[in-house]
């Protein structure tokens, strides 16, 4: 009985894990054709079904970023790096968030 459940909840995370990326691409192909704006939603609707997909955390803030929404995306990458303090590309762009947040603000 419980090798039957696990694998029941195996192919479950299995198929939300399928979800959340094919949400994620369609937000690089709406980034792509210029819709961020929509494209947020399909990050932010990946990141909900997958908390921990720090894939689809970036791409989120990264879009945040993008619709000038500095704050939220200064937070979500932070929150990259709190988990994987190696990650390069976010910690990049977390530096040109802060610096383009300082100039939107005139700080």
């Amino acid at each position: 009985m419980q090798i039957s459940a696990l694998k029941q909840r195996n192919s479950r995370a299995s198929e939300v894990g399928f979800a959340a990326s094919g949400l994620n691409r369609e937000g690089t192909q709406l980034e792509k054709s210029g819709d961020v704006r929509g494209a947020l939603v399909k990050y932010r609707t990946a990141l909900d079904l997958v908390p921990t997909g720090y894939g689809f955390r970036l791409n989120y803030a990264l879009a945040l970023c993008r619709v000038g929404r500095w704050r939220d995306g200064i937070a979500e990458l932070r929150e990259v790096l709190r988990v994987d303090p190696d990650n390069a590309d976010a910690a990049k762009a977390l530096y040109i968030a802060v610096d383009q947040a300082k100039s939107h603000s005139g700080v």
